[in-house]
């Protein structure tokens, strides 16, 4: 989690599972946990606000050093 400054994420080769959780006073989302997985296979840009915790983890051989 970032105080100050936004993520964006964006996949190149492979999958990815990004996991959000939003604890920003007042956000519409307050307490929501959201899973998001981004690939090659269907290309978008996530960007995450600042204020919003966020782990990711490498779905696949592609990226983590597998062949």
């Amino acid at each position: 989690m970032h105080k100050r400054h936004e993520d964006r994420y964006y996949v190149l080769a492979g999958e990815m599972e990004a996991v959000l959780y939003d604890e920003r006073p007042g956000s519409p989302t307050l307490g929501l946990v959201a899973k998001i997985v981004l690939s090659e296979y269907r290309p978008r840009l996530m960007n995450i606000p600042a204020g919003v915790w966020h782990a990711d983890r490498n779905l696949g051989s592609k990226g983590s050093g597998g062949h």
